[in-house]
């Protein structure tokens, strides 16, 4: 079973990225205002860190920093492992479980980030080939469900 590149699943992800002398409280605003939970820390277009929610509660709230004057610098993981955008969601996820890590910024071919996967990304991506290499199911659209049943019904 072929599993997609990770450059097809982030072709139309809206890269959000954080400088590192960002303040934990405006990391957090700008995560909850976009539904993430995870920030790639980044100095002229490459990663340098990545700012997770587990980062902001550890490293910041629970170590009695003020989210206020900390910054991405003093809570961030620096250099963290990436993954090419050339490469599969396989090889993401197999590099996520060896790790333990959920996330995982995406590098173009000059080394620049380009997108940011994660854990649920790369399983909701799976979900999808299954169904579509086993079940013969559509991918995308309105009419997934009903085909699963009918087919279903018929054996």
């Amino acid at each position: 079973m072929q599993t997609r590149t990770i450059q097809e699943l982030i072709v139309n992800q809206k890269l959000i990225t954080i400088h590192q002398t960002a303040r934990v409280r405006w990391a957090a605003k700008v995560m909850a205002r976009h539904n993430i939970s995870a920030l790639p820390v980044v100095k002229e277009g490459f990663v340098i860190g990545i700012v997770t929610e587990r980062d902001i509660v550890q490293k910041c709230l629970a170590a009695g920093l003020m989210p206020c004057d900390a910054t991405m610098r003093d809570i961030m993981t620096p250099d963290p492992l990436t993954i090419r955008f050339s490469e599969t969601v396989s090889v993401a996820i197999a590099k996520m479980l060896e790790h333990n890590i959920r996330h995982l910024p995406v590098q173009c071919v000059d080394g620049s980030v380009c997108g940011m996967v994660s854990m649920r990304m790369l399983v909701a991506d799976m979900k999808k080939t299954i169904q579509a290499n086993i079940f013969n199911i559509p991918l995308y659209g309105p009419e997934t469900m009903k085909h699963l049943v009918k087919k279903i019904r018929l054996n």
